[in-house]
């Protein structure tokens, strides 16, 4: 009796790997897109505080708070757009690894489709050789 092999493993392996760099790279991105918005956040905690000590200034004090809120509110905006294009990311990676999952189950229905028909030819052969074997033991006696 000849083993199962599935004519398409090479392709489902190819499948099943590129699925799991998809999902690498989505973590990666979920991780880097965590990262950005707990920098947000920091921001944000430094400008709430730099707010909240806002005395009486100087002029010069002024002028020196003026700017190291400016340079907060510069790095807020641009950690904010660079969360939108971590974003835009993590959405491109999402709809490739659904359409890396939908190919793979495909081929693994496929596979378990191929597996049943080997199995039904399998019993076929059986079938056949039982009968053999009778038809021989008859003949013979």
């Amino acid at each position: 009796m000849k083993k199962f092999e599935f004519t398409l493993n090479s392709l489902l392996r190819i499948k099943t790997s590129l699925e799991r760099q998809a999902k690498q790279k989505m973590a990666e991105a979920v991780s880097r897109r965590d990262k950005c918005q707990e920098e947000i956040k920091d921001i944000e905690r430094r400008k709430d505080m730099a707010r909240k000590t806002h005395k009486s200034f100087t002029a010069h004090e002024y002028l020196t708070f003026s700017r190291f809120y400016s340079d907060l509110e510069r790095k807020r905006k641009n950690k904010t757009q660079e969360l939108e294009e971590i974003e835009k990311e993590i959405e491109g990676i999402r709809q490739e690894l659904v359409a890396i999952m939908q190919e793979r189950k495909v081929l693994e229905k496929l596979r378990e489709k191929q597996y049943e028909e080997y199995l039904v030819e399998m019993g076929k052969e059986q079938e056949k050789l039982v009968d053999d074997m009778m038809t021989y033991n008859i003949t013979i006696a």
